[in-house]
């Protein structure tokens, strides 16, 4: 024998706790992201090069030309002009600056301008082991219930079929429910706004970064041209400079960061939630329009 329920209604359910074993997110997808009136603040205690050292590199060069045209009546003019360039060698000159203060990293700040990005995967952890406390469903509904599936036997008792209509309980409880596996959903948000997003402050008593320098781009200097009728020369000073220190030290740090909004547009947000478990669940009013026992 079964029993079929085609309409059932429960007016509350009230469940005492929702554990969730595990939430596996994403990966989630962003249409686009945006953010408004981004702002970094930091504070030094102190900032300082230490052991700087400059080190010049000039190198001289002669470009000449030495030219005599002699006129040959008939045979035309004969040109004797020749040019070239010399190498007049290098001069290096090293300065050491000693430990330099940077009095203008005491106090920063910075503003950033408003930028998009698009189209973005963001691969969120699983949530694990999460208590949600207390829940409250109303005007829940089941249809088409048949209990058992394999149907049912009471020995003794001749019932061929029974019908019952307007059935109706005031309460029922149930101790547990539990869920191996909630899949396949997703959370499709066309438009999150996150206002006034601030990052507590982050103090750092020392950041040290060792051994760096660069090197500059070589710059050309041509001096004024000598001309002397048959014989012309310029000299040209080609400047490179090497900057090395040996240590950037930076000492009582202090940083914040503010967002005046962020902005996310077409997300869609898989979820699979494991082991989910309902306790205490207490029912109140049940009613079955018709309930039938074959």
């Amino acid at each position: 024998m079964k029993i079929t329920l085609p309409d059932t209604t429960i007016g509350n359910a009230a469940v005492q706790q929702v554990d969730v074993g595990q939430v596996k997110l994403g990966p989630a997808r962003i249409g686009k992201l945006s953010l408004r009136g981004t702002q970094l603040r930091a504070r030094m205690g102190a900032a300082q090069l230490r052991n700087v050292r400059v080190a010049l590199t000039l190198t001289f060069s002669l470009k000449w030309t030495a030219g005599l045209v002699i006129d040959a009546g008939s045979l035309g003019q004969i040109d004797l002009t020749q040019s070239g360039t010399m190498d007049l060698g290098k001069l290096e000159l090293g300065v050491g600056l000693g430990h330099v203060d940077l009095p203008g990293l005491a106090d920063l700040k910075l503003d950033m301008a408003d930028f998009s990005v698009a189209d973005l995967e963001v691969v969120v952890g699983a949530l694990k082991k999460l208590k949600l406390g207390a829940v409250l469903a109303e005007r829940v509904k089941a249809q088409g219930l048949v209990t058992p599936t394999q149907g049912f036997q009471l020995d003794g008792l001749g019932l061929v079929g029974a019908s019952v209509q307007g059935a109706t309980v005031d309460s029922a409880s149930l101790d547990k429910v539990s869920i191996a596996r909630v899949s396949g959903g997703s959370v499709p948000l066309a438009k999150l706004t996150v206002p006034g997003l601030a990052f507590p402050q982050v103090q750092v008593p020392s950041v040290t970064c060792q051994k760096f320098g660069s090197t500059s781009e070589p710059l050309v200097t041509p001096l004024p041209e000598a001309d002397v009728g048959v014989l012309r020369a310029q000299l040209t000073v080609t400047t490179t400079a090497r900057f090395d220190v040996d240590e950037l030290r930076l000492d009582g740090i202090q940083a914040s960061a503010s967002v005046a909004e962020v902005s996310l547009k077409n997300v869609e947000l898989p979820f699979e939630l494991l082991d989910l478990s309902l306790s205490q669940i207490g029912i109140e009013r049940i009613a079955v329009p018709e309930m039938k026992v074959s």
